[in-house]
């Protein structure tokens, strides 16, 4: 019988994070409870976390990055701090656990300070660190932050090419010609997923391109693999009558079993563009 680990409560704050550098597994769901733990708890855990970032172990330094991450985050507490440290580490560091974690770090912390430094690992050969500059990248309005998701639309990697999407689509409001047609440009990718995300992307900044895009989308055969939350969302977003014919068949013939509420906002959508097309004809 395996050992009950003892409440973190009744753990001193270096014990927790000793514990956690025995772990070799950071997909072990008792990693990320220490974690949480030590952001929300343990504003203590500061110091140790900042001699972890100097460690000769990338491990450690890893574990000082990610729960410095999210330390006394609600009250910006330790910001400046923080980012001292995240940005030494940048010009030095070399592992990529640590170089990915830092780029995680920054979708918490928002720093603009870090988004040059961050650019720079936009070409980098590994995913993860790549995934780590997206994530960094998030919700940033800097030019270079944009400049960057967009030429992270295009990256090899398709779990990439997805999330650099969405955050350019959705995550942000900005509308310019260069975001557009990095969207657009995705429409065409060979990930449904991706397609999906730049659909809405196109669909919310009212892009009368992403009406053919839709519909040429829709065009499946029995089979074919659908983003159907992406698609609703795209067409509400957008609102065309020309829509309405291939929405009423993508709604007999998608299994809406476990997106019953995505069904219901299409039932609701339909309709609408029945309206629109009934008032057209009565006019």
């Amino acid at each position: 019988m395996s050992k009950r680990p003892v409440a973190l409560d009744h753990v001193s704050t270096e014990e927790l994070i000793q514990e956690a550098l025995t772990i070799s597994d950071e997909e072990d769901d008792r990693f990320w409870e220490i974690i949480r733990f030590l952001h929300l708890n343990r504003q203590d855990a500061f110091e140790p976390c900042v001699k972890l970032c100097k460690d000769p172990s990338s491990q450690a330094r890893r574990l000082g990055v990610d729960i410095l991450s999210q330390l006394g985050l609600a009250e910006k507490e330790f910001d400046n701090e923080i980012l001292e440290l995240l940005l030494k580490m940048l010009k030095t560091e070399t592992d990529d656990d640590v170089l990915y974690a830092i780029g995680v770090a920054n979708s918490h912390r928002n720093f603009p300070e870090l988004i040059e430094p961050l650019a720079l690992l936009a070409n980098h050969p590994n995913d993860m660190v790549r995934y780590g500059v997206i994530a960094g990248m998030a919700g940033q309005l800097n030019d270079l932050a944009i400049t960057t998701l967009i030429r992270l639309t295009e990256d090899e990697d398709t779990e990439n090419r997805d999330w650099a999407t969405f955050d350019l689509g959705s995550q942000i409001d900005l509308d310019t010609p260069a975001i557009r047609d990095a969207l657009f440009a995705r429409v065409s990718d060979t990930d449904v997923v991706v397609r999906g995300e730049a659909l809405v992307g196109l669909a919310r900044r009212r892009d009368e391109r992403v009406v053919n895009a839709l519909l040429h989308e829709l065009e499946y055969e029995k089979g074919d693999e659908l983003a159907p939350v992406q698609i609703v969302e795209a067409a509400d977003e957008i609102r065309d009558a020309r829509l309405y014919s291939a929405l009423v068949k993508f709604r007999e013939d998608i299994n809406w079993e476990h997106i019953e509420y995505t069904k219901q906002d299409l039932d609701a959508l339909i309709e609408a563009l029945k309206s629109m097309i009934d008032e057209v004809k009565n006019d």
